[in-house]
């Protein structure tokens, strides 16, 4: 049996069919579990992607779910969550490329570590001659850490949360290869606490370690491409408070139920774990007010200009990495040589649908 038969794997896209259709292809050499497409496109970008995959010839069982783009992530996966009886999730992005060797390798260490919930590895961020699904491979790089690597093994969940609390962090888990009950129970929280996308980012980092151990393995498992066009504001602690206090709340009752911990014992954990984040979401805001006042004073090009300057400048502190702690993998060495780097600059050269084919088939 291919072992990916064990995986549901759920891709997200909104108005990107040509993207979706390089993923079809691309996991149709290897990949045999359930993909779950969420697709909260425009009507016309819909019917593309629904045209596109009708030509194509899978190997795997392949379901389409249309949502409005008003539809949140969570009640998006709610749905998809319906239709899933495997034991393992896997989340997509319509721009990435999981690697077969490292979600094979995320199945081995779960199925022989029973309190391991979350396994994930390497990352490379690629690009293209543009933001464009086909295309020579200009540039390849270990991914920006995101996260930070944290060591998220500890015995307890306490321990586990403890490191959260080290520096910032984001979204840990989000394209790892996790245990389906894990994946459900968090979106029932996030359901119940009426999470937004953001949150629930934030929501899968801190529930996931509570859950059970999170595993950082030696392996490449992902490849994303660098897109120019997603350039979201950082959010604020200003506007984030009071859904913060929502997640605190909720994290806090979930350690509770599962370790049996005191509640004011929990709430102090989930509280110190968040306070890196809440200490990046007050830095966001006074830099939002910086940009602001130099907005009114006319002076956005030196102020910019300024910004760019420190960061290029800025000393890393001891809270921005903890990569280099002992327990982690270092980081790979990459060359042209390397086999998923290969994979990827093949899988990018090939062919994808030309326009003419996405164009309705004549009556």
């Amino acid at each position: 049996m291919n072992r990916t038969e064990l995986i549901t794997a759920f891709l997200h896209t909104r108005n990107r069919p040509e993207f979706v259709l390089r993923c079809l292809k691309f996991y149709d050499t290897w990949y045999r579990g359930t993909l779950v497409i969420l697709d909260a496109s425009e009507s016309d970008r819909f019917d593309e992607l629904k045209r596109g995959v009708s030509r194509l010839q899978l190997r795997f069982p392949l379901t389409i779910l249309h949502h409005s783009q008003e539809t949140a992530l969570k009640d998006r996966f709610s749905e998809a969550l319906r239709l899933t009886s495997s034991p393992y999730v896997v989340l997509m992005a319509d721009d990435d490329f999981h690697f077969q060797s490292g979600m094979q390798a995320a199945l081995d260490h779960l199925e022989a570590h029973p309190d391991c919930g979350v396994v994930y590895g390497h990352v490379i961020d690629f690009q293209l001659g543009g933001y464009v699904p086909a295309g020579e491979l200009r540039r390849y790089a270990n991914g920006k850490l995101n996260p930070p690597d944290r060591w998220l093994q500890g015995e307890s969940p306490l321990d586990r949360l403890a490191e959260l609390s080290k520096g910032p962090w984001w979204t840990t888990g989000w394209y790892a290869v996790q245990r389906t009950a894990i994946f459900r129970s968090i979106i029932e929280t996030a359901n119940e606490g009426g999470f937004s996308n953001g949150m629930l980012e934030r929501a899968m980092t801190l529930l996931q370690p509570i859950h059970a151990k999170v595993a950082k393995l030696d392996t490449i498992c992902l490849a994303r491409q660098a897109n120019p066009q997603e350039n979201r504001r950082p959010g604020t602690f200003r506007e984030n408070a009071a859904a913060i206090a929502v997640l605190e709340q909720a994290a806090a009752n979930v350690l509770v139920r599962l370790t049996g911990v005191g509640r004011d014992r929990a709430q102090a954990a989930v509280a110190s774990a968040l306070s890196a984040e809440t200490r990046q979401l007050r830095r966001n805001e006074h830099m939002d007010l910086l940009r602001k006042t130099a907005s009114r004073l006319g002076l956005s090009r030196p102020y910019a200009a300024f910004l760019d300057m420190v960061r290029r400048h800025r000393r890393p502190s001891v809270q921005d990495y903890v990569a280099q702690d002992r327990r982690l993998p270092l980081p790979p060495q990459l060359s042209s040589e390397t086999p998923e780097v290969r994979l990827l600059d093949a899988s990018c050269r090939a062919s994808l649908p030309s326009p003419k084919e996405l164009l309705p088939t004549p009556p």
